[in-house]
């Protein structure tokens, strides 16, 4: 094998393990702020708070 295909199959590696770590990354933060793992809930669970406070108030109609 030659040099230059050596390092091509280390630049295609490189290029992976980068895109890999970026793609993380952006899930990461999309699932941080649906969900919220801090003292204040993401939008998911404002949603699913107020759906349980729906159901829970009962009001006849």
């Amino acid at each position: 094998m030659s040099k230059t295909i050596r390092n091509q199959k280390g630049q295609v590696m490189v290029e992976y393990v980068l895109l890999l770590i970026i793609l993380i990354t952006i899930a990461f933060s999309i699932v941080g702020g649906l969900v919220g793992r801090t003292n204040e809930p993401g939008s998911v669970i404002k949603v699913w708070r107020g759906l349980l406070t729906t159901i829970a108030l009962d009001t006849p109609k």
